[in-house]
């Protein structure tokens, strides 16, 4: 009787290969992800990379889709309610805005692709670092980003809703040279502007909290791999008490221009059509 072995040399290597593909492969947050095969990326900047690309590719989505939602609107507008006033400033607006936020994704995406790419050429050449260039700038972004979003959505709720409140207060109002009435009136429907502010509301706060827990955790992937080699936590404290003071103060004065001024105008005003000799 004539014994065989059971696994010849081939047959070793083939297994081999196949658990190290399997030993790459994992689940990133929900995305099934083959890591690397040429094995030239850490695989800790490689999750890195996977959950920017995850973030990068969700938003380059929903611009595009929110812009072709803006587009829709305008045609329901146009054709379906025959609304061909002020009215389509709204979803205009809103379709220049998705559109413009979309043509920097992709430049972001394109970016940030030739950065990984760089990276990946110089670890051949075995030139690279062990922390990659693009990693402190993405730490600083994310703080960047977490700051800006916050007073985003600050400033957006807050002055949409106080135009909102005013449209409501003075939607029957005809005073002198300013009738309200109609101007409001032939412009928008005030109903329809509240469910508007309602659903813009209720959006922008689900997407800051969405984006907040995806920051929070490549904030903390970062900091899991390279601790404080590349910013320290309190050089990021003393750059985002910076961001905050500057959206605090150009908070105030947006306040300053668009509430208290037009009030002091619209004061004076009342105050010349009460008494004619302030008129003289």
């Amino acid at each position: 009787m004539s014994f065989k072995p059971l696994y010849s040399a081939g047959n070793i290597k083939s297994v081999a290969v196949h658990k190290q593909e399997k030993e790459q492969t994992q689940i990133i947050s929900g995305f099934k992800k083959v890591e690397n095969l040429d094995n030239f990326i850490p695989s800790s900047v490689f999750k890195i990379i996977n959950r920017e690309r995850i973030r990068q590719l969700s938003l380059f989505s929903s611009y595009f889709l929110m812009a072709l939602l803006s587009v829709s609107l305008f045609l329901f507008f146009w054709i379906v309610l025959e609304i061909k006033n002020y009215s389509l400033i709204i979803p205009s607006g809103l379709f220049t805005y998705f559109i413009f936020r979309f043509a920097f994704i992709c430049n972001e995406i394109n970016y940030f692709s030739k950065s990984i790419s760089r990276y990946r050429d110089e670890l051949k050449r075995g030139a690279g670092e062990n922390i990659p260039g693009f990693i402190p700038k993405l730490l600083l972004k994310l703080n960047a980003r977490q700051v800006r979003h916050f007073w985003s959505m600050i400033f957006g709720v807050f002055f949409i809703g106080l135009t909102v409140l005013l449209f409501w207060f003075i939607k029957d109002v005809d005073f002198w040279v300013f009738h309200f009435h109609n101007w409001i009136n032939n412009f928008i429907n005030p109903i329809i502007v509240v469910w508007l502010y309602i659903a813009f509301t209720s959006f922008a706060i689900s997407l800051f909290l969405i984006m907040t827990i995806h920051r929070k955790k490549q904030i903390a992937l970062i900091r899991q791999f390279y601790g404080n080699n590349i910013i320290s936590d309190d050089e990021l404290k003393e750059k985002r008490k910076k961001w905050n003071r500057f959206y605090s103060i150009l908070f105030i004065g947006l306040i300053m221009i668009l509430v208290v001024i037009p009030m002091l105008i619209f004061g004076i005003l009342r105050l010349i059509k009460r008494n004619p000799v302030v008129n003289l």
